[in-house]
């Protein structure tokens, strides 16, 4: 498996120049939620996934996927 994506970049390109707070207004999330999203010190749930999902209308399976991918990736490389 390759080195994916890690899910905070994907979330960035979706998110642009976007500051954490306008992220959250737009993702109707909690600020300190996206930091960490954004940051990588959170992963991406279920929950976080539908919230993407009305906010950018990219599916929550996708949004799963990438986290998964890296996740498995991530410990492929014992990280």
């Amino acid at each position: 498996m390759h080195d994916p994506s890690h899910p905070a970049d994907v979330l960035q390109e979706y998110l642009g120049h976007n500051s954490a707070t306008e992220a959250a207004k737009q993702l109707n999330l909690p600020q300190d939620i996206v930091e960490k999203l954004l940051s990588g010190d959170m992963k991406i749930t279920p929950d976080i996934a539908a919230q993407l999902e009305m906010a950018l209308h990219a599916s929550a399976e996708m949004w799963l996927g990438i986290q998964s991918q890296y996740d498995a990736w991530s410990a492929s490389q014992g990280l």
